[in-house]
Formats: structure tokens, C-alpha cells, sequence
């Protein structure tokens, strides 16, 4: 059993507000199966049940154990198995009706397959909002991972098209959602009795009545491996998944069935004979960067994970010519590297545990093609902790020198908020007699400015005046001095507290439950010069320099 800590997949059914809630099928399935919702929901559990053992597989051959997914669950009698009727948990089923009719669902003009089609993207938004709308109230600390069934899409020979359906995944706050259509799903297995029987069934799919999807699913096994490893494909997207060189995360899942059989049925899409023997090496994979998305998801939780793993977790990233130090508080898990959005390379960091972690600009550069060596390079940074942060250019980044008023030049971090307003600046005279006293915050709903006052009674301000002011002494007779800060920013900078040298930390200023929280500290051998960053009417942006 998963860990309940784990936040579950859901499974949903979406139907139209008038269907009769029956899916494309030849006429000896529904025969023999049938078509209706139970058939449907048996069908779509069993398939989950697929998705959950091939990842907990795959994770296994990674290294990382039988970690997988979880579903939400409910109690039935059902069971995988049509020699079994005890009651049991089972995965729950949500079967969502949208307030789109049939008929608008499988209008062509949003049938994500039909290139004339001028709302192509529709089916999303239509899911979206049942779903969201079911699932609410909504959380961004909560999100709601979602699999979603479209039940009414229907094969249209006339225009060659599959209506109602759309293969699409992602999402951003409070639902992650991968959709798909059902289209294949009179070839899914019903059973676990049915699963070798359905990854075999050689029978032709006839045009006539339902879909070739893609022109790849000649035969009922062919569809159900299309069927069920693309939708596992855009929950995968729901999960953070991005496409990859190869795997299921591209179209590898066409032969998602070298998992659950040894030998290999008659293939249309490439026009011979399977594999007589199937392999490891010949079966379809989630590439290793998906592994290790999943290995630091909450969603793949296990028991024995710390509860701070999954807590969130913001990185920064400080240029030091040579290259740049990323600090995270959980630790550095891995690094992807980029050439105009093409992945070139990654190297992995975890098990260790790099808090500091140092990346200079010649380890990167032998890690990419000599000829990708002039062009604009990209990183994303991972953590153990799910946190993420992508330098859009890495070799700017690292060589982020700015000029100080009064000569001399420091480094600036990363800016937290998304900027605009008037650019301002505040420098702390370092390698001077003055000795910086107090710090003065001024803030209310939000972040308005910062007053550094030293000890000749000068001072220099960061932002502005307004709002409420509060005092924050330093120790200057045991040496304290500022060390960096504590921001909560998203839109805008909400507030922040104050580090010092001797580990204290001031109250915080400002909206404390507003955006997400970064540590800024220079990284070891350098000392904060100032502080920067653009203002409006409160801070929109803010970094610090260093030297």
C-alpha cells in the first residue's frame, strides 16, 4: 500500500451534460464487454492499475525502489480480477458531468486532431473547469493531480477525425491534469485476466466503426498500447514531465506492451512480425530525467522519506566569474543543460547532498557539443526538496558584475519578483572605517524599502519610505553585521527578515503569508555590498550584491 501522506492521483470520467455515457466500440466488444459507464470504469481502473506497476517497475530498475503513485481510493466490491467480488478499496472513479453538451464536445472545430480546426485547445479548458470546479476549494499548497477520461469522443469517418478528444497535459497551481480521449478504450483490458489477451489481440481495427489513432493502431493491441501509454504520457506531463530524447515522454509507447508480454503480436504500424522474445532492453522506458522527477515528487512519497523532504524548496543561484555557486536548503539533486531549448546534457548530484554547490563554466561547456559551444546555454537546477530554478543564460549569470558608485565592481544575485517600476540601489561602504548600526524596513501589505544607517549618522536607502517603519539593531560591540536576508516575493516582494553574522534573525516585515520564501546569502568567501532592484509604489524586484 502507498503511503496516505502521498497525495493521490484522481481518476475522472468527464461526460458531456446529455450523454447517454457510452464509448466508441465494434460490435463484438459490446457484445461481449459491453460500452456503458461500468465498463468504462472498470476499463480506465484497470489501465491506471497498469500505469501505477509498469513506473513502480521502472523505478525499481533505477535504483529506487518499488516507489510509485497512489489513487484516491473508495470502498467497492470490485476487483482487478473477474473471479473476485469482495468488497475491498479499490481506485475511485470521479464521473464528472461538464455543462458542454455532446454535441459541443465533439464539435470538430475544437477536436484537437482537425488541422482546420480554430479552438483546438477547447477540450482543456472544458476539463479544466469541471474538474476544478469538483475539486474545489482550491489550494496552491494542495494540488490536485488529475487524470481525465473523455468519454464522449467519437470516431468520425467522414472527416477522419477524432471528435471529443484532445491528448494534452500540465497545468499550474491548483490542478495538474492529463486528458485523453476514449477512443481506444474498447481495447483496453477489462481484467487482469485481460491484459495479455488485450496486448495481443491481433484483430484489425476496422475504420468503419472506430479510430486508427495516429494511423499507429491497426490492430486491438496496437490500440491499446497507444491508448494507454499516451495517456500515460500526459499524466506524465501532469506530474512536470517535459518531453524527452526518448521514452514515454516522447512515442515509445508503442510498444508499451513488451512489459506485460513476452512475445510480440503482429505489428501493422511497422509491418511485421513482433518480437519473438521481448526483452528489457527492447521495452519502452521513462527516461532517466523522469525517474528522477518522480524520485523527489510528493505524489511518490514513501514512509521512509523525511518530512522536510517535500516542504518546497527555492534555490539561488550566485555568479562568481568562474562560474556560479547554487544554493539550495535541501540540496542540489540534479542539472539539466540547454542549446536553444534542446536538451544537450545532465549530470546528477544526489545522493549527495550539495547544499553549495559549485558550477563552473568549463564543467559545463565540455558537457555540451563543441559546436553548441557559442550559442546561449541554459540551465535547470533540481532539488531534493522539488524546488526548481532555470538561468536562462548560464554564462551571463555567471559573469553578473555590476559597477559600484565610487568604483570598484561586485556581483548581483538572481532578482526575486517580476520587476518593473523605477531601478534603485543601496551600497554598504565595505572596506571602510563606517560601521554599519541599524537597519530600518518600511513596510505594510508589502515590501516598501530598506534604510541601512551607519554609525557617522549617514545612511543609504533601498526603495522608498512608505508604509510603517520598524528599527532592527546590530551588536556592533560582538562584531554582528548583516549576513543577508529572508524574502517571501511572488508578483511582487511582500516582506522580508534579517540575517545577521551571530545567527539571529529579526521579526518579519511585511505580509509574511504572501508569495514563496528565499534565502539570500552570498555564498562562501564573499560579504553582501548592498542590495537592488526596481520599485513602484513597494518593491517589485529585489537582489543582492556582493563582493
Amino acid at each position: 500500500m502507498m503511503p496516505l501522506a502521498a497525495p493521490p492521483l484522481h481518476l475522472v470520467i468527464l461526460l458531456g451534460s446529455d450523454s447517454p455515457a457510452t464509448f466508441d466500440s465494434p460490435p463484438d466488444k459490446i457484445k461481449t464487454q459491453g460500452n456503458g459507464l461500468d465498463t468504462a470504469i472498470k476499463k480506465f481502473r484497470m489501465a491506471a492499475y497498469l500505469w501505477q506497476a509498469y513506473t513502480a517497475e521502472e523505478m525499481a530498475r533505477n535504483k529506487f525502489g518499488r516507489r510509485t503513485f497512489r489513487f484516491e481510493e473508495t470502498w467497492a466490491a470490485e476487483s482487478i480480477s473477474h473471479r473476485d467480488r469482495m468488497s475491498r478499496m479499490v481506485p475511485k472513479v470521479h464521473v464528472l458531468r461538464s455543462e458542454m453538451t455532446v454535441a459541443e464536445i465533439r464539435d470538430l472545430d475544437i477536436a484537437q486532431q482537425n488541422s482546420k480546426g480554430k479552438r483546438t485547445g477547447e477540450l482543456w479548458n472544458v476539463a479544466y473547469k469541471t474538474v476544478e470546479k469538483h475539486f474545489s476549494p482550491k489550494s496552491v499548497y494542495e494540488r490536485k493531480h488529475v487524470a481525465v477520461l473523455i468519454l464522449d469522443s467519437k470516431w468520425d469517418p467522414a472527416s477522419q477525425v477524432i471528435t471529443g478528444h484532445a491528448a494534452l497535459g500540465g497545468g499550474s497551481g491548483f490542478i495538474q491534469m492529463g486528458i485523453f480521449g476514449s477512443h481506444s478504450l474498447h481495447s483496453w483490458p477489462k481484467f487482469i485476466e485481460d491484459v495479455v489477451p488485450s496486448l495481443t489481440d491481433c484483430t484489425r481495427t476496422d475504420t468503419r466503426i472506430i479510430a486508427n489513432d495516429a494511423g499507429q493502431s491497426g490492430s486491438y493491441w496496437e490500440a491499446c498500447c497507444i491508448g494507454i501509454g499516451a495517456f500515460l504520457h500526459e499524466v506524465g506531463h501532469a506530474f512536470g514531465c517535459p518531453h524527452q530524447p526518448f521514452g514515454i515522454m516522447v512515442r515509445d509507447y508503442v510498444s508499451f506492451n513488451r512489459s506485460f508480454v513476452t512475445r510480440e503480436s503482429y505489428s501493422t504500424r511497422t509491418k511485421s512480425p513482433g518480437l519473438r522474445l521481448c526483452l528489457p532492453k527492447d521495452e519502452c522506458h521513462w527516461h532517466r530525467l523522469d525517474i528522477l522527477r518522480f524520485r523527489f515528487h510528493p505524489c511518490f512519497k514513501s514512509t521512509s522519506d523525511p518530512p522536510s523532504l517535500f516542504e518546497g524548496d527555492n534555490p539561488q543561484v550566485y555568479g562568481v566569474g568562474v562560474g556560479a555557486v547554487v544554493v539550495s536548503s535541501t540540496g542540489v539533486a540534479w542539472i539539466e543543460i540547454y542549446v536553444n531549448d534542446i536538451l544537450q546534457n545532465y549530470y546528477e548530484v544526489f545522493p549527495k547532498v550539495e547544499r553549495n554547490l559549485n558550477v563552473t563554466v568549463s564543467d559545463i561547456l565540455s558537457k555540451i557539443p563543441p559546436t553548441e559551444k557559442s550559442r546561449k546555454i541554459k540551465l535547470s537546477i533540481f532539488t531534493i526538496g522539488h524546488g526548481k530554478l532555470d538561468i536562462d543564460d548560464f554564462l551571463e549569470t555567471a559573469q553578473s558584475f555590476i559597477k559600484l558608485r565610487g568604483g570598484g565592481r561586485a556581483f548581483q544575485s538572481m532578482k526575486v519578483g517580476l520587476g518593473g517600476g523605477s531601478p534603485s540601489e543601496a551600497i554598504l561602504p565595505i572596506g571602510t572605517n563606517r560601521v554599519l548600526n541599524e537597519i530600518r524596513v518600511y513596510s505594510g501589505s508589502a515590501l516598501n524599502g530598506i534604510e541601512f544607517i551607519f554609525d557617522d549618522s549617514s545612511s543609504s536607502i533601498f526603495g522608498n519610505r512608505g508604509g510603517s517603519c520598524s528599527e532592527y539593531l546590530l551588536d556592533t560591540r560582538k562584531g554582528e553585521s548583516l549576513l543577508g536576508f529572508s524574502v517571501r516575493s511572488g508578483f511582487w516582494v511582500d516582506g522580508c527578515d534579517i540575517l545577521t553574522t551571530l545567527g539571529r534573525r529579526s521579526p518579519f516585515f511585511g505580509n509574511y503569508n504572501g508569495g514563496s520564501p528565499y534565502t539570500m546569502i552570498p555564498p562562501r568567501g564573499y560579504r553582501i555590498a548592498g542590495v537592488s532592484g526596481t520599485v513602484g509604489q513597494w518593491v517589485d524586484s529585489f537582489a543582492i550584491i556582493y563582493k
